[in-house]
């Protein structure tokens, strides 16, 4: 399969690599979104894209086939089910307001998931434990920020539009 990511991207073999980010923590009452661009060689069991801190710590990502989570620091499991292709590009966003995180893929809405505790994306990669679960392909270009997309900020990122965002003050 050719690669068709955009530069730069990083290849992740599922079994023991992931990128440590100084990532801020967005509690279940902030808003926030994470946008990246995925390649994955496999979606038959728990790939996570974001994680951190440790058995009760943040996962978000596939936990089963066909099944995404968003679990924050208070350690609740809150699934969804999103199909996700192998060996095709895809652009996973992720947009939360008031504790709901809006999962879009390609463009388009797949689901929403209520966001249980703060989550922090420290880990690109990688579970919550930093030794497990890990995510097998190409990651590349991470946003994140501190504010909720529309669905029309979510489909021009995925076309490729820039789009201008209004920072939110500390």
């Amino acid at each position: 399969v050719a690669n068709t990511m955009p530069a730069p991207y990083y290849r992740f073999d599922g079994s023991n690599d992931y990128i440590e980010a100084t990532i801020t923590q967005y509690s279940a009452t902030s808003d926030w979104f994470a946008v990246v661009n995925l390649f994955a060689t496999d979606v038959s069991g728990k790939h996570p894209i974001f994680g951190a801190g440790s058995s009760s710590g943040t996962y978000i990502g596939w936990s089963a086939t066909n099944t995404f989570m968003v679990r924050g620091n208070a350690g609740a499991s809150n699934t969804t089910t999103v199909a996700l292709s192998a060996d095709e590009h895809h652009v996973l966003a992720l947009s939360a307001s008031s504790g709901t995180v809006s999962i879009y893929i390609d463009g388009n809405l797949q689901s929403t998931v209520t966001q249980d505790g703060t989550v922090d994306l420290t880990w690109i990669g990688a579970g919550y434990d930093g030794s497990s679960r890990f995510f097998p392909g190409e990651i590349s270009r991470v946003l994140h920020g501190n504010k909720a997309l529309t669905a029309t900020e979510v489909k021009q990122l995925y076309s490729g539009a820039s789009v201008p965002f209004k920072y939110k003050g500390a």
